[in-house]
């Protein structure tokens, strides 16, 4: 299981702990959106790296410019 699998029950966890109000709503949406957009790129290059590593596709030259010069991506 990827970032991304556990990204809604951790912020289903957060907003209870928080007490987020009806007020608050529209913030807390907005950040939750963020994180689950960055879970998702995460988990995309966690499978774009596996797939290397398995001798798949080469990245292209978009995700080739965010890697360091060891394939690492930066953090």
């Amino acid at each position: 299981m990827g970032m991304a699998d556990h990204v809604e029950g951790h912020l289903a966890f957060l907003k209870t702990e928080l007490k987020i109000t009806d007020a608050q709503l529209p913030q807390w949406n907005a950040y939750a959106d963020v994180v689950r957009a960055s879970a998702r790129q995460m988990n995309d290059m966690m499978k774009q790296g596996a797939a290397m590593m398995q001798g798949g596709t080469p990245p292209g030259l978009p995700q080739r410019r965010c890697m360091g010069r060891d394939g690492s991506t930066p953090n």
